[in-house]
């Protein structure tokens, strides 16, 4: 592997916290439309650029009762209208998906805000007199979570829609500061216990749930590897009994359970009760708790836990955690075809 490629990607991680102070810069600063008579918000995303709308999602899912969901297709959500703000994200500006649910909100009339780097996105936004935020470039999409994120949380505040986040970004960007350090000697032992073996990943909390989704995707374009991510309780009503078939997998799983304040005792019960069944099919158990006093920042704390580890795992399989190769032949066979039908 490069390892100009491995010492370029745990620098971007390590630039988390300058992410969010941009982050703030830039929702600040973008010109606001009028914000009333707004009922839900749908922010239409995939892969890297979705992960921020996720995060926003589930902060705002603690605090307001105004719907949020995050669409990961072409289509967009039933009852999208006027009174819908959709916020259509593309790291790239050039995601086909996103495009496509750009046309379908405009269609629909829905109030508009595009934000990316650049690509066709910037340009139909332009042309079309959409509110567009334009955020910095030359980064794989999912290391832009910070800058994908913390501008819409400013930017929902300033529409009236949330209370400001400023306080928990500040609290986010000092203990990401004061723990990278320790959390990337401790990614370097854990991805050592992971390497060569199947990791699931389970999350004890639904506030947690796009943390341990993001570990899953992390471990896949970073590391090159498949990895499995799940929810308890409900994977202890019907994935436990799995465990143990193929049998190639037996000793050969490693656990990964990610717990919060908000993980309810009766679930981290049931976890340790699950553990004992399925003790001997794994080669290794890790619980993780979160840290901090935001939910912003106990979310941060281990989706950049996770990032560390999906590096680490790249630099011990020898892969280069920068590319993506086969995601990118995906994109010119797809580009290819649409260009001959």
């Amino acid at each position: 592997m490069n390892n100009s490629a491995y010492r370029k990607m745990i620098e971007l991680i390590f630039n988390l916290p300058e992410q969010l102070t941009i982050g703030m810069e830039l929702g600040a600063h973008f010109q606001l439309f009028p914000g009333t008579g707004i009922d839900n918000v749908v922010i239409s995303a995939m892969g890297g650029s979705a992960i921020g709308g996720d995060v926003v999602r589930m902060v705002l899912s603690q605090e307001i009762n105004l719907p949020v969901t995050v669409q990961r297709d072409y289509h967009l959500p039933f009852g999208v209208s006027s009174r819908t703000l959709c916020v259509v994200s593309s790291y790239s500006g050039n995601t086909e998906e996103t495009l496509t649910a750009y046309a379908a909100a405009k269609a629909k009339g829905a109030k508009l805000i595009s934000i990316t780097s650049g690509g066709k996105l910037a340009e139909k936004a332009r042309r079309d007199g959409v509110p567009l935020l334009i955020i910095p470039g030359g980064m794989p999409p999912r290391c832009a979570i910070g800058l994908l994120s913390v501008p819409l949380l400013v930017i929902l505040n300033r529409l009236g829609i949330c209370r400001s986040f400023e306080p928990d970004i500040a609290e986010t960007s000092r203990l990401l500061k004061r723990n990278l350090p320790g959390w990337g000697r401790g990614a370097k032992k854990m991805s050592r216990k992971i390497n060569n073996r199947f990791c699931i990943i389970y999350s004890t909390s639904r506030a947690l749930d796009v943390v341990a989704y993001r570990w899953q995707c992390q471990l896949n374009e970073n590391a090159k590897i498949l990895a499995h991510w799940g929810t308890l309780p409900e994977q202890s009503h019907n994935e436990l009994m799995g465990y143990g078939a193929p049998e190639f997998l037996n000793g050969k799983i490693v656990l990964v359970v990610l717990t919060d304040q908000t993980s309810h005792n009766r679930t981290i019960l049931r976890l340790h009760q699950l553990v004992k069944l399925i003790d001997r099919t794994l080669a290794e158990k890790m619980i993780l708790k979160t840290a901090g006093r935001s939910l912003l920042a106990r979310l941060f704390s281990l989706i950049v836990r996770g990032d560390l580890i999906s590096v680490e795992l790249a630099r011990l399989r020898g892969v280069d955690p920068m590319v993506i190769p086969r995601i990118e032949r995906l994109k010119r066979a797809l580009s290819s075809l649409r260009r001959g039908s």
